[in-house]
């Protein structure tokens, strides 16, 4: 390895070497304000991006049309008809797959992750110690407290602490897809055989309402969970019950686990059509509507003089005002000063200083980076283009 490696030390005098050949050159064009702007961590990331999907209309409805186009009616293979015609109805009226599919894909474009998991009803019993009498939950009344039941036994009048008995239901109805927050659960993910351990946080309001002994969570809540909240303890999922869809990047990104939003890659033209749609907002508020002035004038010919050399100014200002004011009420009334106004209008000129075509440019370059087609998000697909155009999607969107 050479040993000049690093330039020469200017001397006292000047610069000497490659500093000179340096010291005109441009500041580094990706060294941007926007860049000093981007969230550096993952929570960051995913409060960003959920934001940005709840604030900006064309970007969530380009992302729910491009979601909505792949979604496609649920085939079953196999069966009877009759098989077939009661799962379909379990799908289309119980789970409402395709509502609950729509929301998954919204999920994986607003946090470039969607974690669901099926949930299997249950129902909650409680069991005498004494005689061993066995009620619904419901069916009983019940205290909670330092996490356990206690209640007097309908059979045998005996009161204490009852045993508690989880038996899964029957009822097809209560069968649920749960989307789980991004922003509570904690990925623990090896690098080298990839496999995941999924963790929830229990937000603090469920853990507070667990803790008071509020029937309506103790009823329909997992004692796995309870006993989480208990020890103040995340909550482990057994492997292959969190089904985690997320959008892959580069293998030398270290995501630990995590999909990385797409929005992210365009974090500085999302941030370009902020700063757009800010001025534009403020040009709406100063510059729209003209702030009108009215004043004494004077008249045409040469030989007149200034009003306010014989007239009180603020007589003047006070019959001016009511003058409005009664026009406000009447707009057909009639109104006299003894002498000419002349009237002003500042500002107004909002439409001449508005960047609709910036802005309109710059949202278009967002959604197309994104992968959106335009005649996908503007709804104006024609018939000639749809072919080629939609084959050109497809092909982007294989995953």
């Amino acid at each position: 390895m050479a040993d000049n490696v690093f330039p020469s030390v200017p001397a006292a005098g000047g610069l000497t070497g490659d500093y000179q050949r340096f010291s005109s050159a441009f500041p580094d064009p990706f060294f941007d304000y926007a860049s000093t702007q981007m969230p550096r961590s993952l929570p960051d990331v995913l409060k960003w991006t959920e934001f940005l999907y709840l604030t900006n209309g064309t970007y969530r409805t380009a992302a729910q049309r491009i979601v909505r186009y792949f979604l496609t009616k649920v085939e079953l293979d196999g069966g009877s008809d009759e098989e077939k015609t009661k799962y379909e109805d379990f799908l289309d009226k119980q789970i409402k797959i395709m509502t609950t599919l729509a929301a998954i894909g919204d999920d994986w474009f607003a946090y470039g992750n969607s974690l669901t998991s099926i949930r299997i009803p249950f129902r909650r019993y409680l069991r005498c110690r004494k005689c061993k009498h066995e009620r619904a939950l419901d069916q009983i009344s019940y205290t909670f407290e330092k996490w356990s039941f206690r209640a007097t036994c309908p059979s045998c009048k005996w009161t204490g602490e009852f045993e508690r008995v989880d038996r899964r239901s029957v009822e097809q109805d209560k069968i649920r897809i749960i989307r789980w927050s991004p922003h509570e659960i904690r990925i623990q993910h090896h690098p080298v055989s990839h496999d995941t351990m999924y963790y929830w946080v229990p937000p603090a309001d469920f853990c507070r309402e667990l803790r008071r002994g509020n029937k309506f969570f103790i009823a329909t809540t997992p004692w796995e969970i309870i006993e989480a909240v208990k020890n103040k303890e995340w909550f482990r999922f057994n492997p292959g019950v969190i089904y985690h869809m997320k959008e892959e990047t580069l293998a030398g990104v270290r995501n630990v686990g995590w999909g990385i939003p797409r929005i992210l890659a365009n974090f500085k033209q999302a941030w370009y059509v902020q700063v757009l749609k800010r001025y534009n907002e403020a040009i709406g508020l100063d510059y729209i509507i003209p702030f009108r002035i009215i004043t004494p004038g004077k008249g045409s010919g040469s030989a007149d003089v200034d009003p306010l050399l014989h007239i009180n100014a603020g007589s003047f200002m006070q019959r001016v005002l009511g003058m409005i004011q009664k026009h406000r009420k009447d707009p057909a009334s009639w109104n006299a000063l003894p002498f000419p106004v002349d009237y002003q209008a500042l500002s107004g000129e909002g439409k001449q200083l508005a960047p609709f075509e910036l802005l309109n440019a710059a949202v278009d370059e967002l959604l197309n980076d994104m992968g959106f087609p335009a005649e996908m998000y503007k709804a104006t697909l024609s018939v000639q283009a749809a072919p080629m155009a939609l084959r050109l999607f497809e092909r982007t969107w294989t995953h």
